[in-house]
């Protein structure tokens, strides 16, 4: 399932746990890594999440971030040399 959060800041690929690599499959991939060319620049990032696994969609490939805290924020930065880059942060503390 994709859904768009609320302020449009990311699209998120929900996959069942049981096949956490729906999202990796063509022609979905190819989709998910053009809307994430199309809004890497505007700040919107493209994720996947299947239970606590996560891998954020990159205009030229995925970051697994393995298991963290769906709350966590993420920082994603792209490289001089084109390449992108990924920090999980600890949760905001409730």
């Amino acid at each position: 399932m994709l859904e768009a959060d609320a302020a449009n800041q990311r699209i998120v690929a929900w996959c069942d746990p049981a096949n956490p690599l729906a999202w990796a499959r063509e022609p979905l991939r190819s989709s998910l890594r053009r809307q994430a060319a199309a809004g890497w620049s505007a700040g919107r990032h493209v994720i996947a999440i299947a239970g606590r696994r996560t891998w954020i969609i990159t205009p030229n490939g995925e970051i697994d971030l393995g298991e963290i805290d769906p709350q966590a924020p993420i920082v994603m930065a792209e490289r001089a040399d084109g390449s992108f880059t990924a920090e999980v942060l600890a949760p905001p503390e409730t």
